[in-house]
């Protein structure tokens, strides 16, 4: 009997391979059945495949959308560093620490760039901003001017209005721009005294005197947060506030205690429609 099951064992071995080969890929089920091995982990592959893909694409896509926007966005803020640099490293040569005079040309108020380049401002091409909308075309006019022998200041002045405001005076809330237009827009040097309200003329070191201790209310980021305050940063200089309109946010960049600092709308001055009305930018034409 033993022999007789050893020599059936050893045939179907032999002779049938591939139906115990196929056997070994089932199994029986509790009543019986065959049932095919389960091919959930090649469509869990497949899915976790298309799922990856995708992640790719709205990668791809964000990179590409965004990407621009932040280029673009640190070039303005590299551009408006390079021009408040300028100012301060000519009010630390200049006689009490004052910053240069404001361009004498009418509704331009830009800073008398013969005062700057080229012993301050080495790159001239940052008195535009990349967020105008013709910065390629101005850019362009602008270094060709500056290249003849005798420049045309007064076309270069209108160029640069069209990207910045310089005032030269510490406007630190929107009364300080009433006092400002009620004394009759002085472009002079000296202090403004109106009314019993001071407005100073910017000069190294006079911050340090009108910053309160709520202004140490700040985020972590270092960025300034006006909103709930009564006093915002020394804003001699400025963005040109037409160019709110092409931001993804509205907002200008200022000159801030950590460097330049975005001030986004809603979050005081000098974003307000005042400032606004009262610096637009000369035509070009």
């Amino acid at each position: 009997m033993e022999a007789d099951i050893f020599q059936s064992y050893a045939w179907t071995r032999i002779i049938m391979p591939a139906k115990e080969d196929n056997a070994e890929k089932q199994h029986l089920s509790g009543d019986g059945k065959t049932v095919h091995a389960s091919k959930w982990p090649i469509v869990c592959l497949m899915i976790f495949g298309w799922l990856a893909a995708l992640l790719i694409l709205v990668t791809g896509i964000f990179v590409a959308t965004m990407y621009p926007r932040y280029q673009k966005e640190r070039a303005a803020k590299i551009a408006f560093t390079h021009i408040n640099d300028a100012l301060l490293a000519y009010a630390s040569e200049a006689p009490k620490g004052l910053m240069p005079p404001v361009a004498p040309y009418p509704d331009m108020w830009v800073p008398d760039l013969r005062s700057l380049i080229p012993d301050f401002l080495t790159d001239p091409s940052s008195l535009v901003s990349p967020y105008h909308p013709d910065a390629k075309k101005l850019r362009r006019e602008l270094m060709m001017h500056l290249a003849d022998d005798e420049p045309d200041w007064e076309r270069i002045h209108r160029i640069t209005a069209q990207s910045i405001v310089y005032t030269g005076y510490t406007l630190q809330l929107e009364g300080d721009l009433e006092i400002l237009i009620k004394a009759g827009m002085p472009r002079g040097e000296e202090d403004i005294e109106f009314e019993g309200t001071t407005v100073y003329r910017f000069r190294l070191g006079v911050e340090r005197f009108l910053m309160p201790d709520d202004y140490a209310r700040i985020n972590r980021r270092g960025h300034i947060r006006t909103e709930g305050l009564s006093w915002s940063p020394s804003v001699y200089l400025m963005e040109q506030p037409a160019l709110a309109d092409f931001r993804p946010r509205r907002g200008l960049l200022v000159p801030g205690v950590w460097g330049v600092e975005f001030i986004a709308e809603g979050f005081g001055f000098p974003v307000l429609p005042s400032v606004a009305a009262t610096f637009p930018p000369p035509p070009m034409e």
